[in-house]
């Protein structure tokens, strides 16, 4: 919020409140032309003194947009503005910022709104739109306030945090064509081609990104060129050649933040070309290294993936629920949930496991998480959570006597609500705890009849193979033979 208090400030002292529209204001100080061969279209803009709602009005004209009717309270003025090479929709988000307004285009209409005072969405999201508003300020002035560059880099920087790298990309070209200076576009360059890196397009980064690297090879910028062109060769399987430009910015640019991220960026070329030894060594020399959150949250990143990938298990679950806990964006979130779930099943830690299951689910349904639970060996806790569902209590009790636990079972299944409908699958639990207690001459007076007049086919085998064992343990190795042959015995004393 520092931020956005300070923009505001700033803005009251430079540009006052919005003036009230006078019947004899006019706006014909305001010109506007496309810039000729632009696709999308880019306009140059300069008004001496006018009006905010003929400036609008006339971007969209000459841009070939629509435009909703304004609201009556936008009818600021504007004064010595210049916009040189500006993509439209970041020429209409500058002028409406300049007096407090937000811009939304969407089927080729430019809707104009005030920044709203009440939000459905997080609190970050005020402060992503707030800001975005009050940068507009410094955008509309260009390069002739000093402070212009930063406003421009915190607006794609927004832009970057809420996931919109192409309005991020515009920006950035934008704040490009509006300087003339050799390092600020060197500089916003760079950032072009991290964020076609980060949506995905390793082919465009690496246009863009190339030419820095080749031209300006002694420049401390280029460093970072060097890195993202090795991220590049990451993302695109060429680990080997990615450890070249790491080590050319090692080489060069030892003391830089590069140097630093470049390192990081090793670590994953390591883990690609199965350099194990190498990447651990690599992670405890960036452990003693003073970090910026950003690089530490990168570290983390890769350090998890290398415990990941050779099933260090327990440190890539710590590793994905830090790196979920960090993230502000749902989808990324959900990604690291992800694989903290898979981490914790090839840990063992069944309750890290339901958690993760139960926060990633999509269906709330009871049954799903007793019967993973029950499955994954949480007998007590499956039955507290469903202790109303028969077939659930049935399958927990039969899990605690495969296990051996058998008073915990023959108390759940005590407890077990009465249901007909599955009442011989009851008679082959009871059988088993029978069986597994020594009272093996009670499973056939169980079974025997329910085998007989069952047509569930898994029940029958099931109850055939107890009813043969059950024999067996009476030493009746003829009944045990017909049973396990499937022809069942008449009951001894019937």
């Amino acid at each position: 919020m520092f931020i956005i208090a300070a923009m505001l400030l700033l803005i009251q002292a430079a540009i006052g409140s919005p003036a009230a529209v006078r019947e004899d204001d006019r706006a014909d100080s305001i010109t506007i032309d496309a810039v000729p061969g632009s696709d999308p279209i880019r306009i140059n803009l300069r008004c001496e003194e006018g009006l905010a709602r003929e400036a609008i009005a006339r971007i969209c004209s000459v841009s070939g947009y629509s435009l909703a009717d304004l609201p009556s309270d936008f009818n600021g003025k504007l004064k010595n503005v210049v916009l040189r090479s500006f993509a439209a929709g970041d020429a209409l988000e500058a002028i409406a910022g300049s007096q407090g307004f937000l811009v939304k285009i969407e089927n080729n209409e430019v809707s104009i709104f005030a920044v709203p005072t009440e939000f459905n969405e997080s609190s970050r999201a005020i402060v992503r739109a707030a800001g975005e508003s009050q940068f507009g300020y410094f955008l509309v002035r260009g390069s002739s306030d000093p402070r212009s560059p930063v406003a421009w880099q915190e607006l794609a920087a927004l832009q970057e945090e809420a996931g919109n790298y192409i309005s991020a990309i515009e920006t950035l070209r934008s704040y490009r064509e509006s300087v003339s200076n050799e390092e600020k576009t060197l500089r916003a360059d760079v950032e072009i081609g991290r964020l076609e890196l980060a949506r995905d397009n390793a082919t465009e980064a690496v246009l863009v990104l190339a030419p820095i690297a080749d031209k300006h090879a002694s420049n401390p910028i280029a460093g970072d060129a060097f890195v993202y062109l090795g991220m590049c060769r990451l993302s695109s399987g060429e680990p080997a050649v990615a450890q070249r430009y790491f080590e050319i910015v090692l080489e060069r640019f030892p003391e830089t933040d590069a140097a630093v991220v470049a390192r990081i960026a090793r670590v994953e070329a390591l883990r690609q070309t199965g350099e194990i030894e190498l990447a651990w060594k690599e992670i405890g020399t960036l452990e003693n290294i003073i970090l910026s959150p950003l690089q530490a949250i990168e570290l983390l990143r890769i350090r998890t993936q290398l415990s990941d990938s050779f099933h260090q298990d327990h440190d890539a679950l710590e590793g994905w629920l830090a790196l979920a806990s960090l993230s502000t964006e749902p989808q990324i979130k959900r990604k690291y949930l992800e694989k903290a779930r898979t981490a914790a099943h090839r840990a063992g830690e069944a309750l890290t496991e339901l958690f993760l299951r139960a926060t990633l689910s999509t269906d709330p349904h009871e049954v799903v998480i007793g019967t993973w639970l029950a499955e994954n060996g949480q007998i007590d806790l499956a039955a507290r959570r469903l202790h109303a569902n028969v077939e659930m209590q049935l399958r927990a009790t039969y899990e605690l006597i495969l296990r051996g636990e058998l008073e915990d079972a023959r108390r759940l299944l005590k407890s077990a609500p009465t249901d007909l409908a599955w009442n011989h699958i009851r008679q082959l639990v009871e059988a088993e705890l029978a069986l597994r207690s020594n009272e093996s001459q009670r499973v056939p007076v169980l079974l025997t009849d329910a085998i007989k007049i069952s047509k569930d086919a898994s029940f029958v085998n099931a109850a055939i193979r107890c009813l043969g064992d059950a024999y067996l343990a009476q030493n009746d190795l003829e009944r045990a033979t017909l049973a396990y042959q499937g022809i069942i015995p008449e009951v001894p004393g019937q």
